[in-house]
């Protein structure tokens, strides 16, 4: 997948929910099923980084009670059993414009309920971010992406990592962070 900034992904987004769940970079974990795009893309989503705003997403994009726009990223997300209990998650990335020229981004997942999908973990990335690769591998998400570097101002990402994630106590912990050159 091309790397593609905030500002063209909310378009991105409205294509993928639309398509439903095909493709995908990583393979579809056998047995119970992770929740499809469509549900989590219609879920509450809260982040607890950011004094846990949260909104009820319709088709993708909420707007929460203090007006920052939600929206969930649906080119990105990744299913496999990323907390090792046996039972599938989806990970979607979802950004927050609380205004200004802020744009944050999380990881959230999620797992499928009667009533479409429900929210088990998030994890604040942070700001202006360029994501590269959003995939499962084996039971991890690996995110490639430019970020803020040790002497970077917030605007100006540059350092590029590659960083694996697995869901631990309702939280996605980093287990690696790797610059790449």
């Amino acid at each position: 997948m091309k790397p593609v900034r905030i500002g063209t992904l909310w378009m991105l987004s409205l294509a993928v929910l639309a398509c439903g769940d095909a493709g995908g970079d990583g393979a579809e974990p056998a047995g119970p099923a992770a929740p499809t795009r469509e549900a989590v893309g219609n879920a509450r989503v809260i982040l607890t980084a950011l004094d846990s705003v949260s909104a009820d997403l319709v088709d993708g994009g909420g707007l929460a009670s203090s007006g920052a726009r939600l929206t969930l990223l649906a080119a990105y997300t990744a299913a496999a059993d990323f907390d090792g209990d046996g039972v599938p998650e989806r990970a979607a990335l979802v950004t927050a414009e609380p205004g200004g020229d802020r744009v944050f981004m999380g990881i959230v997942g999620f797992r499928a309920s009667a009533d479409g999908a429900v929210q088990v973990a998030d994890k604040l990335l942070g700001d202006r971010q360029e994501i590269h690769r959003f995939e499962s591998v084996g039971d991890s998400l690996r995110v490639v992406l430019t970020t803020q570097g040790p002497d970077d101002e917030a605007c100006c990402p540059t350092r590029r990592a590659e960083q694996i994630y697995r869901i631990d106590g309702g939280t996605w912990r980093l287990w690696r962070d790797n610059t790449i050159d």
